[in-house]
C-alpha cells in the first residue's frame, strides 16, 4: 500500500515503512491468501572456484541490490546509515508498475526475516506487513558446491491489498519478471 498522496523526504517514508506490521513469520507461517503460489526455483550459476562470486552475491543481497533497478529498488534506514541490511530491518520497496515507464510506481513494505552466512552459503530473506501489495515470504539462497554456484528462489505469495487483487494476472506476471531478472543478474556476477 502507498503512503499518503503528499510528497514524502525519504526520512517520512522510512519512518512510514516502520510502522507496518508483519503479515507473515518465518517460524509460524501466515494466513495464506485465497489465491496463494508456492514457487520454488533452482538456477545454476556457473563456475565459482575460489568463492569470490558466491561472496558478490552476498554483498548484493546485504546492499539490497539484488534486483535490477528497473525492477524493484530497496530503500530504508540501512541506506541512510550506510550499513548493510540486517534482521529486523524494513525494507522499502519502490517497483514501477509498467516494466516499460519509470513512472508510476507502488510502494511497499517488507522485513528481513533470515540471513545466514556461512563459507560456502548465504540465505537471505523477507516477509510482508501490512504496508505491501502481496502477503507472504521470499527467500533466496546461493550455495557454492564443488567450485559451482548455485541459487535457489522460493516464495509462499499472493494478494494482500485490493490493487494486487484488482490486476491480480498482471501482479503475477510481474512477480514473476522480477524473480527472472533477479537470476539473470545474479547470473552477471
Amino acid at each position: 500500500m502507498s503512503p499518503p498522496r503528499r510528497k514524502l523526504c525519504v526520512v517520512d517514508r522510512i519512518a512510514w515503512a516502520e510502522s507496518a506490521s508483519p503479515t507473515w513469520s518465518l517460524t509460524e507461517g501466515g494466513r495464506r491468501p485465497v489465491v496463494c503460489w508456492d514457487d520454488d526455483i533452482t538456477a545454476e550459476l556457473g563456475p565459482d572456484p575460489d568463492g569470490q562470486r558466491l561472496a558478490a552475491l552476498a554483498e548484493r543481497l546485504k546492499s539490497g541490490l539484488y534486483y535490477p533497478p528497473e525492477v524493484i529498488e530497496f530503500t530504508g534506514r540501512f541506506r541512510l546509515e550506510g550499513r548493510p541490511l540486517r534482521v529486523g530491518d524494513r525494507i522499502l520497496q519502490r517497483a514501477p508498475l509498467l516494466p516499460f515507464a519509470p513512472w508510476p510506481y507502488v510502494w511497499s513494505v517488507a522485513e528481513v526475516c533470515v540471513m545466514e552466512e556461512e563459507p560456502d552459503r548465504f540465505l537471505f530473506g523477507y516477509i510482508t506487513t501490512t504496508r505491501h501489495l502481496g502477503r507472504g515470504i521470499w527467500r533466496v539462497e546461493a550455495r557454492r558446491v564443488e567450485g559451482r554456484l548455485s541459487l535457489r528462489v522460493w516464495s509462499t505469495a499472493g494478494p494482500g491489498s485490493p490493487l494486487f487483487w484488482l490486476g491480480l494476472p498482471y501482479a503475477r506476471w510481474l512477480q514473476l519478471r522480477a524473480r527472472r531478472k533477479g537470476i539473470e543478474r545474479s547470473r552477471l556476477i
